[in-house]
């Protein structure tokens, strides 16, 4: 599914994605794949765990597109205040 979002929004070499709800990086991944190395993926979810894991499987894989650390919008201050957290 992710890699179908991603071939759907034609991301081009070196584009820049945020990507809400990043859970375990179904469309993280591909995202980053896509860009390459002149592209850059920022990641966020509510679940730390999630961010956790992800963090974790980015640093194991070497990514080097895909801007750490990946967080919980809870920890953001001025999103987290606005959505009630």
């Amino acid at each position: 599914m992710g890699e179908r979002l991603v071939e759907l929004a034609q991301l081009a070499p070196g584009t820049s994605v945020l990507d809400v709800a990043a859970g375990r990086g179904a469309v993280l991944f591909p995202a980053a794949k896509r860009v390459g190395a002149r592209g850059h993926v920022i990641g966020i979810d509510l679940s730390s765990d999630m961010v956790r894991e992800t963090a974790a499987e980015i640093r194991g894989a070497g990514w080097q597109n895909i801007w750490q650390p990946v967080r919980t919008v809870k920890s953001d201050r001025l999103l987290a205040p606005r959505l009630g957290l």
